[in-house]
């Protein structure tokens, strides 16, 4: 099956897929809780177009579902088990996974070049 741009690969997902557990049972009656790859897919798709939030396309799901499983993932560690199995990854991916996930552990600024002094008329 071709992958869509920004999407994980089936392979890729089977290795990060045990990283993510069940899909989180709702607290009380309502919806049914959003599929992790989906929204991975969509957390991927912020992070590498740079994209605001409210301008994830629709195939992903509100963006504010999307948002909030971001977020909850960053406050209970589970990007930095994704960043471990980054070289795994790499090694199954058709484009590398590293520059789609690298942001979610460091914030952007920290990498731009004038973070690091880099003078705005020069080339870093």
């Amino acid at each position: 099956m071709k992958t869509r741009r920004h999407a994980l690969s089936d392979a890729q997902w089977q290795r990060l897929s045990p990283l993510f557990g069940k899909v989180p049972s709702p607290r009380r009656p309502g919806r049914p809780a959003r599929d992790n790859r989906m929204m991975l897919d969509g957390c991927l798709w912020v992070l590498r177009t740079g994209a605001p939030w409210r301008d994830l396309p629709r195939r992903f799901g509100p963006w504010q579902t999307v948002y909030h499983r971001y977020h909850r993932w960053r406050t209970d560690g589970t990007w930095e088990r994704i960043v471990a199995q980054l070289p795994e990854l790499h090694d199954l991916a058709e484009e590398p996974a590293a520059e789609a996930v690298r942001p979610a552990a460091e914030p952007a600024h920290e990498n731009h070049p004038a973070a690091a002094g880099a003078d705005a008329g020069t080339a870093a």
